[in-house]
């Protein structure tokens, strides 16, 4: 199992969604060119065009990126960077995980952080199409379970509710 992380930019803050990979590929560099390959063709799209996606970093023997400059494709302004959508990692047995997804639009989100209820299904769709597409390739995402096995992601769900993380406002 080998860590990666999609790596953003937006309004000159960098973000992070940390994940693990089991692959069966050539190499670590093969498998982040998938991966950001794979990003771009989906969830990217449901993302505002003021986050870059700055590509895919694995973190295996030998560190690789896999190096993209693509905006998101919402031409909207998105919420502050420490509110994301929250979307659950469900694999078929073990813990569920979860990752914050920065660059909702903002007229998206209500004023308690709720998501518009007809982005949900659009987001969870380009997301589990990407895990659908890294499949066919032999890349397979996952979760350690408690003592570092991996337990491969079966599909995402966006929560209805953004999530925050204040750490992403400091500096």
């Amino acid at each position: 199992m080998t860590t990666f992380s999609y790596d953003f930019t937006m309004n000159g803050r960098k973000a992070q969604c940390v994940m693990e990979m089991v692959h069966q590929v050539a190499s670590d560099g093969v498998a982040a060119g998938l991966l950001r390959d794979a990003w771009e063709a989906d969830p990217l799209g449901e993302q505002s065009n003021q986050v870059r996606f700055d590509g895919v970093t694995v973190y295996g023997a030998q560190p690789f990126t896999a190096v993209s400059a693509e905006q998101g494709r919402i031409p909207l302004p998105p919420v502050p960077i420490n509110t994301s959508y929250l979307i659950n990692k469900n694999p078929l047995a073990g813990r569920r995980g979860r990752m914050y997804l920065i660059g909702p639009a903002e007229i998206e989100v209500d004023s308690v952080g709720a998501i518009v209820a007809t982005r949900i299904p659009i987001l969870e769709g380009k997301m589990n199409a990407m895990l659908g597409k890294l499949l066919v390739e032999d890349v397979q995402l996952a979760i350690k379970d408690s003592v570092g096995n991996p337990n491969v992601i079966q599909s995402f769900t966006v929560q209805p509710i953004c999530g925050t993380q204040r750490r992403r406002m400091r500096k």
